[in-house]
Protein backbone atom coordinates (compact mmCIF):
# COMPACT_ATOMS: atom_id res chain seq x y z
CA UNK A 1 0.00 0.00 0.00
CA UNK A 2 2.98 2.11 0.74
CA UNK A 3 2.85 5.36 2.34
CA UNK A 4 -0.24 7.09 1.27
CA UNK A 5 -2.82 7.11 3.38
CA UNK A 6 -5.28 7.68 0.15
CA UNK A 7 -4.83 4.09 -1.12
CA UNK A 8 -7.40 2.35 0.59
CA UNK A 9 -10.15 4.48 -0.51
CA UNK A 10 -13.18 3.42 -3.12
CA UNK A 11 -12.14 3.92 -6.46
CA UNK A 12 -14.55 1.54 -7.79
CA UNK A 13 -11.95 -0.12 -9.54
CA UNK A 14 -12.03 -3.24 -7.49
CA UNK A 15 -13.57 -6.77 -8.68
CA UNK A 16 -17.88 -6.76 -8.99
CA UNK A 17 -19.34 -8.93 -5.94
CA UNK A 18 -21.20 -12.03 -7.15
CA UNK A 19 -23.90 -12.26 -4.88
CA UNK A 20 -24.78 -10.51 -1.49
CA UNK A 21 -26.65 -11.36 2.04
CA UNK A 22 -26.85 -10.16 5.06
CA UNK A 23 -29.16 -12.56 7.09
CA UNK A 24 -28.68 -13.27 11.29
CA UNK A 25 -26.58 -10.70 11.65
CA UNK A 26 -23.87 -11.97 9.41
CA UNK A 27 -22.95 -10.77 5.88
CA UNK A 28 -22.36 -13.48 3.24
CA UNK A 29 -21.13 -12.81 0.24
CA UNK A 30 -19.46 -14.50 -3.30
CA UNK A 31 -16.55 -13.17 -4.29
CA UNK A 32 -15.03 -14.11 -7.63
CA UNK A 33 -11.48 -15.14 -5.98
CA UNK A 34 -11.72 -14.65 -2.49
CA UNK A 35 -9.51 -11.73 -2.20
CA UNK A 36 -10.39 -8.24 -1.34
CA UNK A 37 -7.94 -4.91 -0.49
CA UNK A 38 -9.35 -2.44 1.08
CA UNK A 39 -11.32 -0.37 -2.26
CA UNK A 40 -12.82 -4.46 -2.45
CA UNK A 41 -13.94 -4.22 1.33
CA UNK A 42 -15.17 -0.73 0.98
CA UNK A 43 -17.46 -1.84 -1.81
CA UNK A 44 -19.15 -5.25 -0.04
CA UNK A 45 -19.72 -2.97 2.83
CA UNK A 46 -21.52 -0.80 0.50
CA UNK A 47 -23.12 -3.43 -0.62
CA UNK A 48 -24.08 -4.78 2.59
CA UNK A 49 -25.54 -1.61 3.76
CA UNK A 50 -28.11 -1.23 0.57
CA UNK A 51 -28.88 -4.50 0.67
CA UNK A 52 -30.14 -3.83 4.98
CA UNK A 53 -31.57 -0.90 3.44
CA UNK A 54 -29.56 1.87 5.62
CA UNK A 55 -26.54 2.95 7.67
CA UNK A 56 -28.41 2.88 10.87
CA UNK A 57 -30.46 -0.22 10.37
CA UNK A 58 -26.61 -2.03 9.04
CA UNK A 59 -24.94 0.01 12.29
CA UNK A 60 -27.57 -2.02 14.38
CA UNK A 61 -27.19 -4.75 13.48
CA UNK A 62 -23.93 -5.90 13.12
CA UNK A 63 -23.19 -3.61 16.59
CA UNK A 64 -21.16 -0.71 14.99
CA UNK A 65 -21.01 2.51 15.27
CA UNK A 66 -23.08 4.67 12.84
CA UNK A 67 -20.69 7.31 13.17
CA UNK A 68 -17.81 4.77 12.60
CA UNK A 69 -19.34 3.36 9.71
CA UNK A 70 -20.29 6.45 8.02
CA UNK A 71 -16.57 7.15 7.83
CA UNK A 72 -15.18 4.19 6.54
CA UNK A 73 -17.95 4.43 3.64
CA UNK A 74 -17.03 7.86 3.15
CA UNK A 75 -13.41 7.42 2.93
CA UNK A 76 -12.33 9.23 5.85
CA UNK A 77 -11.21 6.21 7.63
CA UNK A 78 -9.38 2.91 6.71
CA UNK A 79 -12.41 -0.63 7.35
CA UNK A 80 -11.36 -1.57 10.90
CA UNK A 81 -11.32 -5.00 12.77
CA UNK A 82 -14.91 -4.48 13.38
CA UNK A 83 -16.19 -3.92 9.66
CA UNK A 84 -13.68 -6.69 8.83
CA UNK A 85 -15.55 -8.63 11.91
CA UNK A 86 -18.70 -7.24 10.33
CA UNK A 87 -18.24 -8.38 6.81
CA UNK A 88 -17.27 -11.92 7.82
CA UNK A 89 -14.23 -11.12 6.48
CA UNK A 90 -10.39 -11.78 8.07
CA UNK A 91 -7.19 -10.09 7.59
CA UNK A 92 -4.68 -12.52 5.78
CA UNK A 93 -1.35 -11.18 3.84
CA UNK A 94 -0.30 -12.68 0.42
CA UNK A 95 2.96 -12.63 -1.15
CA UNK A 96 3.79 -10.62 -3.99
Amino acid sequence: MGANSNNWRDSGNSPELCKIEVREGRVVAKLPNGVLDNRGVVRLLRAAVKKTGSQSAFAARMGLERSHLNGVLNGKRPPSESIIKALNLRIVYVRK
